[in-house]
This record gives structure tokens, sequence and C-alpha cells, in this order.
């Protein structure tokens, strides 16, 4: 928001309040606090009372067992000042290399792979195998509580649960980022009942990472009944109905 670009996270305010006053850079300054994601993300932010620009930001990130916290301060705010033409240029040093990271397609799990096998703590503190499903039609979904797509799918991912769990299929969710509150309370508010990974370890992030190219979020992998995946993807477009029709052939409606 104040990098010249928007944030999508502002669509996502769940609540906000003024915390104090501050003085910075000379300046005295108002302090609001701003929730996002049922307190996944909060940003304070520190406001002139003489032009109402920001001379401060602190954002805190509740990620699993770490709290990512960033600082910003602006000083000599200015506005309508001119810029230099060297301001825009930059110069990479001789010995500079390019390196390009890979898309998440290249990398991701093949069709027709055996999963690779997952057995971490759900959200209860029981271990959930991946294996234990096989005979089931498995709709594996990485997701985080940040990713506004992954939250528009959770509903649907439900209602799909429940319309053919007696046929032999499970939604399995698998979160490896976030604050183990967070999420549950986010699943009762929105209702979801399938079974939910909610582990931080260093084995959690290793398979998570290392297998299911999990920093991509959602990443969807629908798992056959003999552990193969039938078809994989990232992110979610609600007039794709790309997975729901696999896992229908699946079941053989």
């Amino acid at each position: 928001f104040f990098h010249m670009c928007w944030d999508t996270m502002l669509n996502h305010i769940d609540a906000m309040r003024i915390i104090g006053k501050r003085r910075i850079d000379g300046r005295n300054c108002i302090g609001i606090e701003i929730s996002f994601m049922e307190g996944q993300r909060s940003w304070y932010l520190w406001l002139s009372d003489h032009d109402n620009f920001p001379r401060g930001l602190k954002e805190v990130v509740r990620a699993g067992s770490n709290t990512i916290v960033t600082t910003e301060k602006y000083f000599n705010v200015r506005f309508n000042g001119e810029l230099e033409e060297a301001a825009f240029k930059w110069t990479p040093p001789a010995d500079w290399k390019e390196i390009i990271v890979p898309e998440p397609e290249e990398t991701a799990l093949k069709v027709g792979q055996i999963a690779p096998e997952i057995a971490l703590q759900s959200i209860d503190g029981e271990e959930i195998k991946l294996s234990d499903y096989r005979g089931s039609v498995v709709w594996l979904v990485v997701w985080r509580v940040g990713c506004p797509p992954c939250r528009a799918e959770m509903p649907v991912l439900e209602r799909l649960y429940k319309e053919n769990t007696h046929k032999g299929f499970v939604v399995l969710g698998v979160n490896f980022i976030d604050d183990k509150q967070i999420v549950r309370d986010l699943l009762i508010k929105n209702n979801i009942t399938f079974p939910n990974i909610v582990d931080s370890s260093d084995a959690a992030i290793e398979v998570m990472l290392g297998e299911y190219s999990g920093d991509t979020t959602p990443a969807n992998y629908i798992i056959g009944i003999d552990g193969r995946i039938v078809d994989r993807w990232f992110g979610y477009d609600k007039n794709d109905m790309r997975g729901f029709k696999t896992v229908q052939e699946l079941l053989g409606n």
C-alpha cells in the first residue's frame, strides 16, 4: 500500500483500532492497529497528525511456531518533490549472475507418480498418514490462512467432501505455516470438517516444500485409490471445474 502498489490483503481487514500516540521524525503520530485474517497478520501504522501520511509501519505475521516482524520508519517525508534520474537506475556489479527461479509447474510432482508419504500431526495433535487413505480418492490441498484463494476454495471443497465422503472420497488439507489456534478458529468459523494437517515442524516443512511445492498455495493434488497422482495444479478459479470432473470420473459418477 505504501510501496506504490495495492496489497491484496487490504480486502481482508477484519478489525482496526487506535492504539495511542508516538513522536516520529519530529512529528506527532497517531497509531492504528489493523488486523487481517482473524489475526494471522497485523499492521501497526503511525500516521502524522500534520499530513496524515505514515511515518512508521510494523507488520506482524503469525506463522506457526515463528512470528515474523518487519519494521519500517519513514524520515524526511516530502511531497511533489523532484527525483533525480539516477534514483531510477541500477548498475549491477561486474561479477553478477542471473538466477531464474523455476516455476512451480516445473518442479511439481508428476501425474502418474506415487504421492510421497506424509506422516504429520493433525490440528488435534493426532498423526495423519496419507497412506491411511489408500483405497480412497484423495483431494490433497496445501493451503495457508493468509492466502485469499485458499480461503475461497475451502468451503467449495467442504461441500464436495460432504457430498461424496460415503463414496470413498476424502479432502485432506495441509497447513505447515500458520499458528494452530488461528487455523482452528478459521476452520470452526467456516464449518470446515474435512481432516486437516496443521504442522509447522521441520519434518513438515521438508516434505511439503521439498516434495509438494507447498510454497505456492493453494497447491491441489488429486490422488487415486492406488496412491498415484491423477492430476495436480496450483491456484483456485471458481469457474474451473477440472478437479471436480476428475473426482467424479474416479468415483464412477
